[in-house]
């Protein structure tokens, strides 16, 4: 009988540990069951984005660098462009041998400092009747030498004529020289460059006179000159080299 009841009581033991084993389990829930399979995509697609990561990292430093070398590419590519390029500039700006006229040579007078400048009357067709007509000059300028005495009559003391080709210039010049052979008392300092003439008073001091005429060749000089493309320096016309920065022109 005593077995019996012991055999029954460890039975009822046995069956009450089981029971409480299966409540304390969580319970089960679709969306967090993994199976193998599953596991083993997971794993791959973790693996995949990893791999993409790092290419793609890879790739941004190579398009980098291509991107560093093209640009430094062009810009030495434009660098020897703008270096090998000549150009001409304007060293009196706005004029050329081919524009210039009476009062851009009078503004180079006084914008360089020629001796004794006064002031100065820019002649017309109304005033002048000579101004425009077939071989006679085609803008003209008289003006004043402040060193000379003031003549009420004659208040102007030098001209600049400019005429419309060096043909009309050159004709006018020996006309004027045989003039003063001939009649002596209307001789006066004359000096002609290019289309230009300028006609001056015996009254003027000759160092001024050829302090005038100095200033007369160097507006042409710097009309038939061009500048360094780097540093800006007058150079002569077949200069390869700049003599002042070395730079190729």
């Amino acid at each position: 009988m005593k077995d019996v009841i012991f055999v029954l009581s460890l039975t009822a033991l046995i069956l009450l540990c089981s029971c409480g084993q299966k409540e304390n389990l969580p319970p089960y829930t679709p969306s967090t069951a993994v199976s193998p399979t599953e596991s083993a995509e997971t794993t791959n697609t973790t693996t995949s984005i990893f791999f993409e990561t790092t290419e793609t990292t890879v790739s941004l430093d190579i398009n980098t660098s291509l991107s560093s070398d093209i640009n430094s590419s062009v810009s030495s590519n434009i660098n020897t462009t703008e270096t090998t390029v000549t150009t001409t500039a304007e060293i009196i700006k706005g004029v050329s041998k081919d524009n210039y006229n009476a009062e851009d040579i009078i503004k180079y007078f006084s914008e360089n400092n020629a001796p004794d400048l006064g002031e100065y009357i820019i002649k017309s067709s109304q005033d002048d009747k000579y101004l425009g007509q077939k071989g006679y000059y085609t803008s003209k300028i008289n003006f004043r030498i402040e060193s000379v005495e003031y003549n009420k009559r004659e208040p102007y003391d030098a001209c600049i004529e400019v005429y419309k080709n060096i043909e009309d210039a050159d004709n006018m010049y020996k006309y004027y020289r045989n003039m003063y052979r001939n009649k002596p008392i209307y001789a006066e300092y004359l000096f002609k460059k290019d289309r230009a003439l300028i006609r001056m008073k015996f009254d003027v001091d000759a160092s001024q006179e050829e302090e005038y005429e100095n200033l007369l060749i160097d507006f042409f000089e710097k009309l038939n000159s061009i500048r360094c493309i780097s540093c800006g320096e007058i150079i002569s016309d077949d200069s390869t080299y700049c003599k002042y920065c070395g730079t190729k022109q």
